[in-house]
């Protein structure tokens, strides 16, 4: 409802994983069918968030959720 993008890793466009803002203090990254949510206290420093999503994927892609 805030937001969405569609983050496209690797060679080929199907790896790709999707990244929601929620509300306006959480994240939700969706790859491979599967979700995390993480809380977002600034979403004024890029840096931190783009931490926190590839903080995510990273769970979900390892399948460490």
């Amino acid at each position: 409802d805030y937001g969405h993008m569609e983050v496209i890793f690797g060679e080929y466009i199907n790896q790709k994983f999707d990244v929601y803002v929620r509300t306006e203090n959480t994240i939700e990254v969706e790859y491979n069918g599967k979700s995390l949510t993480i809380e977002c206290n600034n979403f004024n420093n890029t840096e931190y968030v783009a931490r926190l999503v590839m903080h995510c994927f990273a769970k979900l892609y390892l399948g460490k959720k």
